[in-house]
Order: C-alpha cells, then sequence, then structure tokens
C-alpha cells in the first residue's frame, strides 16, 4: 500500500508493535494489562478499577469520575522445541530450533470523563499475532519456516452509565495488519529431468545441479491489510459489591491485497531450465515466474467475555472471567497467485479447521496497605486446533496460566503494577502432509514466561 493512511499504520505499528508470539488460543493475544494479568484476567471483564479493560468491555469506564493514562509492556520469553517422531526419512533428520525467542507488546490505555455519566476511552494496543521461526534445512522445510502476523488495533469507546448500577458501552476497532510467510520450495520434483540432462551431457554441472538433485529455493511472501469493527459492553451491579461485566468483540476480516512474493536461491534452477531447454529442445515448464502477487484472506475471529468481580471484604476481591471465541472462522490459510508460479503453482492453501474455544480464569487481589496491592490467579486456554488439523505454522496447544504480581501507589497521581505469568502447554502431535507421499509426524514443546509492567497517571 502507498496510501497515507497505510504509510501512517506502518508508522504506529513499527513504533509500538513487536508481537512475536502468540499466548493465547489460535492469534489473539490478550496481554492487554498489568494489573490483569497479575491475576491471570480472572474478573477483568468486570473490573471498573483497570483503564486498560476497556478492551475486554468498554462499558467499565462508565465508572470513572478521573482522567487517567495507562503505559504498558508485556516482556516473554517463549520457548517452543520441535521433536519429530517417525517424519519421512526422504525428509532428512533436523527437527529444527528453539522457535521462540524474546518479545514485547506494549499499549497505552486512555480515559476521560466529558460528562458526569458520559466517558470516553481509547485504546491502543497488539490484538492478534503469532511467529513462528524454523531452521531453514528442518524436517518441516516445505510447509513452513516462517510465519509472522503482527495486528495493531486502534479502539476508541464511549461508556454511558445510565444509572447508579449500569452502564452500556460501544467503540469502533481499527486494526492494521502486517503478514510475513516463508518456506522452502521443493524443486525435487525436476530431479528426474536433472538426472535425464546429466545423462545427455556431463558438461552441464553446474553448483546446483547434479545427477539427480536440483537445489531447493526459498519463496516468502509479505503484505499489510487494514480492518475495521466495532465493540460492544455493559456493566452491572445488582448488589454492592458484585459486579457483573459482558464484552463483545466484533469478527474482523482482513484482506490482505497484492502481497509481494519473491524466491531466494533460484539461480541454479533458471541455469538448469536453460540448460534443459538447449538440449531438449523444449521447456520442462511451460512458464517458471519466480517474482509475483498473490491475495489473501484472513479472518479474525468474534469474541465474547463475562466477568463477575466479587468483594470479599474491603480489602479483598475475587474475580472469574470466562470467554468464548469463534476460532472457526480460521478454516484455512490461503494465497492466490495472480498468474502461475514455479511452472505449476496457482494456489497455496493451508486447511487449519479450528474449533471455537473458550478460557476461563480465577484471580484474586488483597489491599495489604493503602498503597500495596498483591494479586495471583490461574486460568485454562483451549486451543482451537484439533490434533488432526495441527500444522507447522501454528502449532497451537492447550495451555495453563499461573501468576502473580503487585502494585504500589507512588504518590495521589502514579501508580505502579507488575505481574508475572507462567503458561505451561500441552505437548501437541503434528501429523501433517509435507509431499506426495512425504508426512512429518512429531511434537511440539514449549512454555512461556510473561513479565508485566505498568505505570497509571490520574488527574
Amino acid at each position: 500500500m502507498t496510501s497515507r493512511v497505510s504509510k501512517w499504520a506502518m508508522g504506529i505499528a513499527a513504533a509500538l508493535l513487536c508481537a512475536e508470539s502468540v499466548h493465547a488460543a489460535g492469534f489473539a493475544i490478550i496481554e492487554q494489562t498489568t494489573r490483569g494479568m497479575a491475576r491471570s484476567l480472572g474478573g477483568i471483564t468486570a473490573d471498573t478499577r483497570d483503564t486498560n479493560a476497556l478492551y475486554f468491555n468498554p462499558s467499565v469506564i462508565g465508572w470513572f469520575d478521573h482522567k487517567e493514562i495507562s503505559l504498558g509492556i508485556n516482556w516473554l520469553k517463549t520457548r517452543i522445541q520441535y521433536q519429530d517422531h517417525g517424519s519421512s526419512s526422504t525428509l532428512g533428520d533436523e527437527e529444527g530450533n528453539d522457535i521462540g525467542g524474546w518479545s514485547n507488546i506494549p499499549n497505552i490505555y486512555y480515559v476521560h470523563p466529558l460528562t458526569e455519566n458520559v466517558k470516553f476511552g481509547i485504546g491502543l494496543t497488539a490484538t492478534s499475532g503469532t511467529k513462528t521461526d524454523y531452521h531453514p534445512k528442518w524436517i518441516g522445510r516445505y510447509t513452513a519456516v516462517l510465519t509472522d502476523l503482527a495486528v495493531v488495533d486502534i479502539n476508541p469507546v464511549i461508556a454511558w452509565k445510565v444509572t447508579e448500577d449500569f452502564s452500556i458501552g460501544a467503540g469502533l476497532a481499527i486494526e492494521y495488519a502486517m503478514l510475513e510467510q516463508s518456506q522452502t520450495l521443493d524443486f525435487r520434483q525436476a530431479d528426474a529431468a536433472a538426472a535425464e540432462l546429466y545423462a545427455m551431457t556431463e558438461q552441464y554441472y553446474g553448483s546446483g545441479v547434479g545427477p539427480g538433485h536440483v537445489r531447493d529455493a526459498k519463496i516468502k511472501m509479505e503484505g499489510d491489510s487494514i480492518a475495521f469493527g466495532f465493540t460492544l459492553g455493559m456493566t452491572w451491579k445488582p448488589f454492592e459489591k458484585t459486579t457483573l461485566g459482558l464484552g463483545y468483540r466484533h469478527r474482523m476480516r482482513h484482506k490482505v491485497k497484492d502481497m509481494k512474493v519473491r524466491t531466494n536461491n533460484t539461480k541454479e534452477m533458471m541455469e538448469f531450465l536453460d540448460a534443459y531447454q538447449s538440449v531438449f529442445g523444449e521447456p520442462l515448464y511451460p512458464t517458471f515466474n519466480t517474482r509475483g502477487k498473490a491475495n489473501s484472506y484472513l479472518h479474525l475471529p468474534a469474541s465474547l467475555h463475562f466477568g463477575w468481580m466479587q468483594e470479599l471484604t474491603e480489602k479483598w476481591r475475587a474475580g472469574l472471567d470466562i470467554a468464548w471465541s469463534e476460532q472457526h472462522v480460521m478454516e484455512d490459510l490461503r494465497a492466490n497467485f495472480n498468474h502461475t508460479m514455479y511452472g505449476q503453482v496457482n494456489n497455496q492453501r493451508l486447511a487449519l479447521k479450528w474449533e471455537d474455544n473458550w478460557r476461563f480464569a480465577l484471580g484474586t487481589e488483597y489491599d495489604v496497605t493503602d498503597k500495596l496491592t498483591l494479586r495471583f490467579g490461574t486460568a485454562y486456554d483451549i486451543t482451537p486446533a484439533t490434533d488432526k488439523h495441527r500444522v507447522t505454522k501454528i502449532p497451537d496447544a492447550n495451555r495453563f496460566w499461573l501468576s502473580f504480581g503487585g502494585g504500589y501507589q507512588l504518590n495521589e497521581h502514579l501508580r505502579f503494577d507488575l505481574g508475572f505469568v507462567q503458561l505451561f502447554f500441552r505437548s501437541p502431535s503434528i501429523h501433517q502432509k509435507s509431499g506426495e507421499d512425504e508426512w512429518i509426524h512429531g511434537k511440539v514443546h514449549g512454555n512461556v514466561k510473561i513479565i508485566s509492567g505498568s505505570l497509571t497517571y490520574s488527574f
């Protein structure tokens, strides 16, 4: 894209986003609030004290009577490794490397009362993302090497406190998505022709071509998109110490147009094709384009969050959160090329067949003093991926959260919060077809450590 909007969005993304890993089911990034992270997001949809909770439920800011800004960042250390369990021997024996690493997810939220009962809020954050980066010679190189998705969201909202006990809210979601993916091109289909050519003339022996072998190449696709949606929410206090919240985020439909398609290491292949045509008088393929464009579609699912925050005493609170996401909209990952690539490729399609998923969280916090608050939490996040259709690009799995943290009121206006989260993954199996008669069979092992920090200023 060359429009001013696209350039502006790219600048925002570069400055504020480096979402390299996904730590909720599917593509979702839910590391939006340090206070909530320390409770594993237990009760976040009904939290009328946390500015950042507007991401999950825009109506919670209806209870704010002051301006407030929050700056936060999450540092994530991901460890994900593939272990082979009997893949086709023709794919080699390189299991790959740790496809995780360090990443960070920043966010900024602001609330501004317009009247006594009407409040404005805005959030700028990452909402979706994933990154897997395998060794270029690993067993599954023909299915995935790099998959990198980053989505930045601007979310302005309005909340109206209808009565003393009830508020509603709505907002606009503006998303900018950047997608990059690469994998190895399987040129082994030309091996028979290479052997035939070598048998005809031993004079042709390029650095990438020998008897029965043509060096593989690498394909890379990248593009971006802007999409629009909305958020809705309501908050109700049926009793003095009980708060219930409900939040909805609309499905986002991204159409990634005119993705750049490039290849590396095709020099030897092109030399081989020229030699083949000069010897046999006809091309091996009718066309062999190594540059082009492609269109892709990305449907990021709608989600529904229910929260319950209960004041057990004047100092002790507990929260429950249940979230549903319509992950079934992610049927596949697809790229349609504008012309035939590599002699025979018109499109790429990777079936996902995800299922809708649920997340359950329980957290608590206790005010040790007027300035110090401690928090704890746990959660269980169910993956939308099934064992039958789990793929190397996104080896998603069920995950279990344990978290703790605290907050300290530095002065009348400034507060600092810190949270620590440990995520444990169930080791999922992968059974994916790589070629006509080749399969990848293995397991993925991993865990995630998150350090979350934020500064909140009230004025």
